[in-house]
């Protein structure tokens, strides 16, 4: 019971927060002494940069600096020295600190001169870092003006520390860099680790540094990464690391598209004990390479369960097929597999057939699937259309008995046709029960049929037919309310980003994607409406049955 009380309480506490002024809540909790522990465990828990001149103010009161720059920035020095008081006073506040976040976000804001910085970490006392139980910390490498962020930040780090943001910024990529390589001196026990990034390009020595740092980082679990700078040179040094458990980097459905990675991302040898705990793989790179590099040994991460991966070139259907073969050669056990098409829209230039007649992913494409017996959830995005019969769709998914998620290429790049109709509806609620959320691109010029199926996904919670073309919004919307459970959603959001379908769709069909989408909103407000249809239907026919059963008796 008081570990539910505590629960509760800490949410109340969050809530009034929540609705309170920052200044007022630090300035309240530095003089009153009412305050208990939980709610200052919980004010102090989060430190952003804006919220430095809240924690620092209990050594010693600030006042603005004169001659202000004109930019909205406020400079603030301390009013008085700092003592060893003081700092006995603030080392009990500033030991609630877990999180630092020196992510810059208002433009206009409040900091401590670099003369304020200066006395505060000359008066420091010895071997005391800032903030010594903090286990997170987020460094952003767009600079503040008239904030010495970087030697302000060396400062932040300890032994301790366990969890470490960096954004390499455009504007002095090598200054953080160099960061870097004290973080990993000073933190040596850092397990997550995210590097994010910009930059298009990095030069050699900034690569070598990276690796090296990322190498000696022993202890880390979990690394996410920007893919450019996740290279067969680092990859190779994250294979030597024994408690590695995720390699992520910053993937997104709604990809950027932006760049393409022509260098090899994957290294030409395994070791035999290559990611001996890895759970978790994000990949960019060709299916040829992925093939490659899969087929150089056996007993690679063995314990694999989720894997993404962005194909840099070459989508096609044979090599999709391939790439699933050998996939499930390699991780049988794998639970959840996102493959998506990344290349740049130039290469798309060059490589699409004018003429719209490339192959489509059929049945043969996707039918290795069924070896992946334990496969929960399966994404495929790319630029073609998945083509197949009715049956044949249903023939692969009845044997993938866990599967519960399937988003298969909803949104296409082109307008096509396709051989999947929306009558696969009852066919696949009757063969995969189980799925949880579906994902097509269907041709919906169907018949109405008369008859009501009696086939419904009953766990379905959300579906979501892309940019498939609207032929009889009665006869989808007829349809759709007998195979799907009312609480199930029909979505219409789109697979990418405005700024992204526009450099990858032409503006005709821009204009075409975006009213289908609208015509699949209208028909997900009328469903609603045809259940409360059928049920008042259903009562009237139950009074009826009911009236007569009394006449008749």
């Amino acid at each position: 019971m008081s570990v539910d009380w505590k629960g509760l309480s800490h949410d109340i506490l969050k809530q009034i927060f929540a609705f309170c002024d920052k200044d007022g809540l630090t300035r309240c909790a530095r003089t009153c002494k009412n305050w208990k522990d939980p709610s200052l465990d919980l004010l102090w828990f989060d430190l952003r940069i804006e919220d430095f001149e809240h924690i620092f103010a209990i050594l010693a009161p600030l006042l603005p600096v004169a001659g202000q720059p004109h930019n909205g920035v406020t400079r603030l020095r301390f009013s008085r020295r700092i003592t060893h008081r003081d700092w006995r006073r603030f080392i009990p506040y500033a030991s609630r600190v877990r999180h630092v976040d020196g992510f810059h976000r208002d433009e206009d804001y409040r900091i401590l001169s670099e003369t304020a910085f200066a006395e505060l970490l000359m008066t420091r006392p010895a071997k005391t870092p800032l903030f010594p139980r903090a286990r997170r910390f987020e460094v952003d490498g767009d600079l503040i003006p008239y904030f010495p962020g970087l030697k302000v930040f060396l400062n932040l780090l300890h032994e301790d520390l366990r969890e470490f943001t960096l954004n390499i910024s455009e504007e002095s990529p090598d200054e953080i860099v160099k960061f870097f390589e004290e973080v990993v001196w000073r933190s040596p026990n850092i397990t997550n680790l995210d590097i994010e990034t910009s930059l298009n390009d990095f030069n050699e020595d900034m690569k070598n540094s990276l690796i090296s740092s990322i190498s000696a980082l022993r202890r880390l679990t979990t690394v996410a990464i920007y893919p450019g700078l996740l290279t067969a040179q680092l990859f190779s040094a994250l294979q030597q690391l024994p408690d590695l458990q995720e390699v992520r980097d910053f993937f997104s459905d709604s990809l950027s598209r932006a760049a393409r990675i022509t260098n090899e991302t994957l290294p030409h040898t395994i070791p035999s004990n290559a990611f001996p705990r890895l759970t978790r793989l994000t990949l960019h790179c060709s299916f040829a390479e992925l093939y490659r590099y899969l087929s150089l040994g056996k007993g690679f991460a063995p314990r694999l369960r989720h894997l993404d991966i962005g194909v840099v070139s070459k989508f096609k259907p044979a090599n999709l097929r391939i790439a699933l073969l050998k996939i499930a050669e390699t991780f049988p056990l794998l639970e959840h597999l996102r493959i998506i098409q990344t290349d740049c829209p130039s290469a798309l230039v060059v490589e699409r057939d004018p003429t719209g007649s490339k192959e489509s992913l059929n049945r043969r494409s996707l039918n290795p699937l069924t070896r992946l017996r334990s496969l929960h959830t399966f994404i495929l995005r790319c630029d073609e259309v998945v083509s197949m019969a009715n049956d044949e769709l249903c023939a692969i998914l009845s044997q993938c008995t866990s599967l519960k998620y399937l988003i298969l290429n909803h949104e296409p790049l082109a307008l096509p046709t396709t051989e999947l109709t929306l009558d696969v509806l009852p066919m696949l609620a009757q063969k995969c029960p189980q799925l949880l959320q579906l994902c097509l691109f269907v041709d919906t010029d169907v018949e109405d049929a008369e008859t009501v199926t009696s086939h419904t996904f009953e766990k379905m919670t959300s579906i979501d037919f892309g940019i498939s073309p609207v032929h009889d919004k009665r006869v989808i919307t007829k349809l759709l309310a007998q195979v799907l459970p009312e609480e199930c959603i029909l979505m219409s959001n789109p697979a990418h980003t405005s700024d992204i379908e526009a450099l990858l769709v032409s503006p005709e069909d821009r204009k075409t994607r975006e009213e289908r989408r609208k015509e699949w909103a209208e028909i997900s407000q009328w469903i609603p409406v045809l259940f409360d249809f059928y049920y008042l239907y259903e009562e009237i026919n139950s009074t009826t049955t009911s009236e007569v059963a009394v006449q008749v008796g």
